[in-house]
């Protein structure tokens, strides 16, 4: 208390004693505001909203559509929440109709209609985007013990994926219902990434209900796992073919331990997800840092998406523990297994999505629950309807070869090619990638409406003339 009487008898001028007083003031209403405005990000849940009833900045409307699920499909007993989905702006009534499928990673369904990312994806076409359950504003108190933590078997029971495909369900059902899909029932599918593994999932499961689907930047991972191996370390295997010197540095610079494994690991990481520049900034950040230099390095750490300190506090949050549910299913398994190598090669991914998910990998360690099985293995033969894969030749996080032979496991089935990353970036080919998306939607997989866009200079696989059934 001295010490800060002093400081304040130092400050002897009036107006600097005010701007001090201002300062901290804007201090606190600026802290009162955040903890008001976001204090939802920090607390359990504690309670959903009523039966019958909606949020308050999302009334029901001709887009907005509310309706109960299921608390826990495989035990109906447990109740029901109010969930909603989302129609788009262009949205035709009985027309043939997209699901627009986010997966547990993509919090993009909420309180805010987010239309111009969707639209940038599926300009002017019929679809609808659902909300997710353990996404902000649909979060479940159960999953969470009296003193605030995570139930992490509770929340692997309900907020996992098997318990989304039925809440899709529930929505297919709903708009039939509601005359808001064709009498047929059936449905097109598209989702990037994540949504793309999500959508594999929904096809093993209710490939009946589905006539097109088209999945992005995304296959399920297990098809070139049995050929080949982990499919997440392609950074690291084109350092190893490209610049095999590169490669070397980095396993001396983990080992030594000058700079934080994992968030050294998460750093080289991410750049690759958004410009081709990205693969020369690793490359150049991991000479920088084994000849000694620390700049560049401290230097990516202050953009907070190339920090994994800011990154994984985020993710300890209540309101994130769906996104590192749906992280567990899709990498958990395999966690598990790295982390028992014997060879120094290290996994960039692994690296850091061991610590965000640690609680789980623990737990998994334990026993204390079990691994996911994502049911997609085995069951490609099975649908019926059209499949298209869009692949980037600059993918690093799903590879084009992956994806090519995930494509092949469908019956009638169609792999596109393009010069771009893994988040489909390239500015020049935006309104090029809606061509390619709405020409299938709307005129299918033989059509010579798609054959013509298919043949356009920037689709790169020249050697598939014929689907997978043998149609030209």
């Amino acid at each position: 208390m001295s010490k800060l009487l002093r400081v304040w008898m130092y400050i002897k001028t009036r107006k600097l004693r005010s701007v001090v007083i201002l300062f901290f003031l804007c201090i606190l209403f600026g802290s009162t505001y955040f903890s008001f405005e976001y204090g939802y990000m920090f607390h359990p849940p504690t309670a959903r909203i009523p039966l019958g009833s909606h949020f308050p900045d999302l009334p029901p409307d001709e887009r907005h559509h509310y309706l109960e699920f299921f608390v826990d499909h495989d035990e109906p007993s447990r109740g029901t929440f109010m969930g909603f989905f989302r129609l788009s702006p262009n949205f035709q009534k009985g027309s043939e109709v997209i699901f627009y499928l986010t997966d547990g990673q993509q919090e993009k369904v909420g309180l805010s209609p987010w239309d111009e990312y969707f639209e940038g994806k599926l300009e002017g076409l019929s679809y609808v985007t659902i909300c997710r359950r353990g996404h902000y504003p649909i979060l479940f108190p159960e999953v969470f013990d009296a003193e605030g933590k995570p139930d992490l078997k509770e929340a692997l029971q309900l907020y996992g994926t098997s318990q989304q495909i039925e809440d899709i369900e529930t929505v297919r059902l709903a708009m039939l219902a509601k005359g808001l899909i064709p009498p047929h029932g059936k449905i097109m599918l598209y989702g990037t990434s994540g949504g793309g593994i999500l959508i594999e999932q929904y096809l093993a499961k209710y490939g009946r209900n589905v006539s097109r689907a088209l999945i992005e930047a995304s296959y399920g991972g297990d098809v070139f796992r049995k050929r080949k191996g982990s499919y997440d370390d392609w950074l690291l295997d084109r350092m190893a073919t490209h610049s095999p010197e590169t490669l070397a540095k980095l396993t001396e610079i983990v080992e030594s331990g000058d700079v934080d494994r994992t968030q050294f690991s998460f750093l080289l990481q991410r750049p690759c997800y958004f410009s081709f520049q990205g693969e020369q900034f690793v490359l150049d950040l991991i000479d920088d840092v084994h000849s000694g230099g620390k700049w560049a390095y401290w230097k990516a750490l202050c953009h907070p998406g190339y920090n994994f300190t800011v990154v994984d506090f985020m993710m300890q949050l209540p309101i994130e523990l769906a996104v590192k549910v749906r992280c567990y299913e899709i990498l958990g398994e395999r966690i598990v297994e790295y982390r028992k190598r014997t060879s120094k090669r290290i996994n960039l991914m692994y690296e850091w999505a061991q610590h965000t998910i640690s609680d789980f990998i623990t737990a998994r360690e334990m026993g204390a629950i079990s691994a996911v099985n994502l049911g997609i293995e085995g069951q490609r033969q099975a649908f019926t309807g059209e499949i298209v894969f869009m692949a980037a030749d600059g993918d690093h996080v799903f590879p084009s070869e992956a994806v090519q032979l995930s494509a092949m496991e469908y019956p009638t089935s169609r792999f596109a090619l393009f010069h771009d990353t893994h988040i489909f970036g390239v500015e020049d080919n935006q309104q090029y990638y809606r061509d390619v998306r709405r020409t299938f939607f709307e005129h299918g997989l033989h059509s010579p409406e798609f054959d013509t866009v298919m043949s356009d200079g920037r689709q790169l696989n020249r050697e598939e003339s014929r689907t997978h059934d043998g149609s030209s």
